[in-house]
């Protein structure tokens, strides 16, 4: 799919990547085993998506949707390990939470 590229260091050119490549970059990462198994099974759906989306572009684009629910499930479950105050709600503010205790 030309859709989906790389750019090599110093070179402005870039260039298509097969299935196979996408498939390495895609499933390259691996999660802790501490990470806890609600946000592991988003991270996986999200990672079906992306791999998927090689094929089918929606899904890439449903499974970078997904990905900010990975982090906020991320963020949520070491917030309430810290035992971050009840009142604090938004993301943005239980990021910050967590920057101020040095947990980024």
């Amino acid at each position: 799919m030309p859709l989906f590229g790389q750019q090599e260091p110093g070179n402005r050119q870039p260039r298509s990547v097969s299935g196979v490549e996408w498939l390495k970059v895609i499933t390259a990462p691996i999660l802790d085993e501490s990470v806890p198994e609600e946000v592991t099974d988003l991270y996986e759906a999200a990672r079906g998506a992306l791999v998927y989306g090689y094929l089918f572009y929606p899904l890439y684009d449903l499974g970078t949707g997904q990905l900010f629910r990975v982090a906020e499930a991320a963020v949520i479950h070491k917030c309430k390990a810290m035992g971050i105050p009840v009142r604090i709600k938004r993301f943005h503010d239980r990021i910050e939470w967590l920057v101020s205790r040095h947990h980024t």
